[in-house]
């Protein structure tokens, strides 16, 4: 049975963008792997499992992309001051699996054969 692309972006993708922020926060914005944990709602355990790179890394093309990087970047910083589950946090999450769409949606199609997009539902 097909994989729609919303089962990608929450099977592969938040995991893989999650393990990228955890990795930034720990090198760039120098928390301790408990605070990281803290902020992206995850154990310190975890953060170790993506900063070693067992686990969220799935898609690495997200690594290369230059632009979702910048925005994983951006990301990071807003996560470093107020976690992954603020208003501003969540809108920059939502852009980068837009953007993921965008830019990689025949990437992952080579990934999951048969991968369906989900068509936005029209309100009556």
């Amino acid at each position: 049975m097909p994989k729609h692309f919303a089962e990608v972006v929450v099977q592969d993708v938040l995991p893989a963008v999650r393990a990228l922020v955890a990795k930034q926060l720990v090198e760039k914005h120098k928390l301790t792997q408990q605070a990281a944990a803290e902020k992206i709602g995850v154990t310190q355990a975890a953060v170790s499992q993506y900063n070693r790179e067992l686990r969220g890394w799935k898609v690495g093309f997200l690594a290369k992309d230059e632009r979702i990087m910048g925005e994983i970047t951006s990301l990071s910083t807003v996560v470093a001051q107020s976690g992954l589950h603020s208003k501003d946090a969540l809108k920059q999450l939502s852009g980068i699996c837009k953007l993921v769409k965008e830019r990689h949606f025949s990437a992952a199609e080579d990934l999951y054969p048969g991968l369906e997009l989900c068509e936005p539902v029209e309100k009556d």
